[in-house]
């Protein structure tokens, strides 16, 4: 994948986040595949490119994106 996508993965994840408070997987998972659509790029991802692009926000921006295992949403 291209800088360009990573990048705009990750600030879509952050402002969906930010939007709702809380989301699942397939909520930001369906949210990217909706920007895909519309921007013309490839932002789908799978579980374990979700998890490397927390890790990447982490570093980047210093947002910590936790998973609640009571509630299921990140």
């Amino acid at each position: 994948m291209s800088k360009v996508e990573s990048i705009s993965r990750y600030f879509l994840i952050v402002k969906k986040l930010r939007k709702q408070h809380s989301a699942t997987f397939e909520e930001i998972a369906n949210t990217l595949f909706s920007a895909s659509e519309l921007q013309g790029l490839n932002l789908n991802i799978s579980k374990r490119t979700f998890d490397r692009d927390r890790n990447d926000i982490l570093t980047i921006f210093n947002i910590d994106i936790k998973y609640d295992f009571h509630q299921k949403v990140y």
